[in-house]
C-alpha cells in the first residue's frame, strides 16, 4: 500500500510541475524577482528527474514485490505515456523560453515594434 501511494505522489508532483512550471516561472519572478527563465529551467529538469526516480522506485518495488502483476503493468504504463508527452512538452516549452532569451537576442530581438522609422502612417 505504501508503495502505491508513494508512486501515486510522484507522478502526480511531477505532472504538476511540468504541466503548470511556466505559470510557476511567472509567479516567481513576479513574487521574489527570480529570473522566469531560470525558474522555468529548474521545475523542467525536477519533472524529468522526478519521472524517472519514479520509474526506478516502481523497478524497485517490482523487485521486492511490493505491487501486484495488475499493478505493475497499469503503473509502467501510465508513467511511460505520461512522461515522455509530459517531458518532450516541458522541454519544447523551455527550447522555446530560451530561444526567446534576453533583450537584444534572437531572430527579433533588434527590431523595435515601435520605431518612426517602420511607422508607415508618418
Amino acid at each position: 500500500m505504501k508503495a502505491n501511494i508513494c508512486i501515486c505522489i510522484l507522478l502526480t508532483v511531477a505532472t504538476a510541475l511540468g504541466i503548470f512550471g511556466q505559470d510557476m516561472a511567472y509567479f516567481l519572478e513576479g513574487v521574489i524577482g527570480i529570473n522566469a527563465l531560470y525558474c522555468l529551467t529548474f521545475t523542467t529538469i525536477v519533472t524529468v528527474l522526478l519521472y524517472i526516480v519514479t520509474g526506478i522506485c516502481l523497478y524497485i518495488f517490482t523487485r521486492k514485490s511490493k505491487i501486484s502483476k495488475k499493478g505493475i503493468e497499469i503503473y509502467w504504463t501510465g508513467i511511460i505515456g505520461i512522461s515522455i508527452v509530459l517531458s518532450f512538452w516541458s522541454i519544447f516549452v523551455l527550447a522555446m523560453w530560451w530561444g526567446r532569451g534576453k533583450k537584444g537576442s534572437g531572430i527579433r530581438g533588434n527590431i523595435r515594434i515601435d520605431d518612426k522609422k517602420s511607422r508607415s502612417y508618418e
